[in-house]
């Protein structure tokens, strides 16, 4: 009442008071109330009863309080949860990285023995025809495997780069020897290029190289059933010992929307409505963008549905040396000259190979007996030169995958 007298208002909050025995919460307000001569006549006193608003208040406060700790108990369950997940997911990944050798060893005796029982003549057809079920699934199991692998020690980060002195020309051509047969079988014309002369020799991770490109130029024959398919590979020198080599894979095939392309590069994805008849795991490009980030390279994509796909990757290399035979290649610098067919396993050329040299071969190769192997080749050098010249690399460089890979396209009884 004192402000009141000197002509203030004021509030008063939370007064608790009786009313008939009963405790009650009440919000005051007092307002002076002045006469024309600005005197105060008399003053304005309004009682609020605000009982329910402060039990409300005091409810939802409590509300609150029990709401913050289920949040903050929620919390550290996801907590905990994600911890335990990425220690049993580092574990899974170590697991199957340590294990590569026990994963797939086995698998190379069951390919091994299973194509030598196929090209055994005494076989029943019948049986044939079962084991080459049997082989072409164990191969895809195989390369399941592998992706597999690949992407437990990506996970826990234990992929690694092996750099390496390669024969690049030499190295494009073997890719264009193993696609050169997909194209004649889906009637498709391929197309190997180069913008610029490239160097002889470089230092790279061949084998993620050709993992890179096997996997690119694969889709692209998957999803291309008219038309053709290139690959065109440029240089582009940053000093005397080092140099950016580009790449682009191009075709006419189905093409990819702009709300997959987003998606393209995730694991296991496989389209937003995959064909059954397609193989694949959704893997191969989603390995692809690694490795060629783990290179230090980059790549991206342009495609229209209907319209075909145009992907481009780039990877620093190192020069090692810079000449081009161009009389052997046929490569002029700054010209755009396609490679000569190099159909040394196609079917015209290799239907003569009897399936007991075929099956000895592969003998040898499941035993690693490398002075066996080029014996045999040796048998056949002289009716067939240019593939003895090849696969003799391959032996050599012991690439066993890659042998098994060809060997799959050479002669059996059914064949």
């Amino acid at each position: 009442m004192q402000k009141i007298l000197i002509g203030e208002s004021f509030t008063l909050d939370d007064i608790t008071i009786k009313v008939n025995h009963q405790s009650i919460v009440v919000k005051i307000l007092g307002k002076p109330i002045f006469d024309e001569a600005n005197k105060i006549i008399f003053a304005l006193i309004i009682i609020e009863d605000i009982t329910d608003r402060k039990q409300a208040e005091i409810l939802l406060k409590d509300y609150n309080k029990i709401l913050t700790q289920e949040v903050e108990k929620q919390t550290q369950e996801l907590a905990d949860a994600k911890e335990k997940a990425e220690i049993a997911n580092q574990a899974k990944s170590i697991l199957l990285t340590n294990m590569s050798h026990e994963l797939k060893t086995p698998l190379h005796a069951v390919l091994g023995f299973t194509d030598i029982v196929v090209n055994d003549p005494a076989l029943p057809k019948h049986l044939t025809q079962s084991l080459n079920i049997v082989r072409k699934n164990s191969r895809n199991l195989f390369l399941l495997i592998t992706n597999i692998l690949d992407l437990a020690k990506i996970e826990a980060g234990k992929l690694s780069i092996q750099p390496q002195s390669l024969n690049f020309l030499d190295f494009i051509r073997d890719i264009e020897a193993i696609f050169q047969l997909s194209s004649e079988i889906k009637n498709l014309d391929f197309e190997v290029s180069f913008l610029t002369a490239c160097p002889r020799l470089i230092r790279v991770d061949a084998t993620k190289l050709r993992q890179i490109l096997f996997n690119l130029l694969s889709n692209a024959f998957k999803f291309t059933s008219v038309g053709s398919i290139s690959l065109t590979v440029s240089l582009q020198k940053l000093d005397q010992e080092n140099a950016q080599l580009n790449f682009w894979i191009e075709d006419t095939g189905v093409g990819i929307s702009q709300s997959e392309q987003e998606l393209l590069f995730n694991a296991f994805y496989r389209g937003q409505n995959p064909d059954p008849l397609i193989e694949g795991t959704g893997l191969g490009l989603m390995l692809t963008q690694e490795y060629i980030k783990l290179l230090g390279g980059s790549i991206s994509l342009e495609s229209e549905v209907r319209q075909g796909t145009r992907i481009y990757f780039c990877l620093p290399v190192q020069i090692l040396q810079a000449e081009i035979q161009t009389e052997q290649t046929n490569l002029v610098a700054k010209d755009k000259v396609k490679i000569s067919k190099f159909r040394s396993l196609t079917p015209k050329i290799i239907e003569g190979i009897s399936p007991q040299w075929c099956r000895a071969f592969y003998e040898a190769l499941t035993a690693l007996d490398e002075l066996t192997m080029l014996g045999l080749l040796a048998e056949i050098e002289p009716d067939y030169p240019q593939l003895t010249q090849d696969l003799g690399k391959l032996v050599k460089a012991v690439e066993i995958d890659r042998l098994i890979d060809i060997f799959s396209l050479l002669p059996t009884e059914d064949n």
